[in-house]
């Protein structure tokens, strides 16, 4: 497996191009990139959260049929803060990030920020 994991690093150019570029990826290519699917698959399905000790804020394209409010919402399990979820009626997140709402949430963010500075300025006083 360490031989497998050099080569990938070797080949983060092709890793990085995506698939609707011009330039049809070789079968090396597709393979490479099969092989991070099933890696970062197993990841995920392996993965095990921990408590989380604080709140959360979630960014949420509603129109997205494969998410629901209670999935967003389902991070109060690890969460012993709040959890915030954001709704933007959109059918994919990169519709929120890159399109008319991203000024939304830099302003939520810088809001959510300057609040959790204001917390540690309180408590280091």
């Amino acid at each position: 497996m360490p031989g497998r994991c050099r080569n990938l690093k070797v080949n983060r150019k092709i890793l990085l191009r995506p698939f609707y570029s011009k330039k049809q990826p070789s079968f090396d290519d597709l393979i490479i990139n099969e092989e991070i699917y099933l890696l970062n698959s197993r990841a995920q399905n392996n993965y095990k959260p921990q408590i989380y000790s604080g709140d959360i804020i979630t960014f949420w394209a509603s129109r997205d049929p494969r998410f629901s409010t209670s999935e967003q919402l389902s991070w109060s399990n690890i969460a012993t803060g709040c959890v915030k979820c954001y709704e933007f009626p959109r059918k994919h997140i990169m519709h929120v990030i890159n399109g008319p709402y991203c000024k939304k949430i830099v302003e939520i963010l810088r809001v959510r920020l300057d609040e959790a500075q204001d917390g540690i300025s309180r408590k280091n006083n």
